[in-house]
């Protein structure tokens, strides 16, 4: 996935506490449209202070620091 290279090791950590958070929260077919493997990029918003997460279908979901994504 584009742009984890980029990333801190606390900004993979709330990459990966966050999505398994995300992927519980979903029925199984959404899980599978929003699992990993869809993960296109991932960039850090310094102003918003949040993970901007960018899956194949087009959508992208702001996951934050304290386990929330909108």
């Amino acid at each position: 996935m584009e742009g984890y290279e980029n990333l801190t090791d606390q900004q993979r950590a709330i990459f990966a506490r966050t999505h398994v958070q995300h992927q519980e929260a979903m029925g199984l077919e959404k899980s599978k449209e929003y699992g990993i493997q869809n993960v296109k990029e991932l960039r850090w918003d310094d102003e918003e202070n949040c993970l901007k997460v960018y899956f194949a279908n087009g959508d992208w979901w702001h996951y934050t620091p304290n386990g929330q994504w909108y």
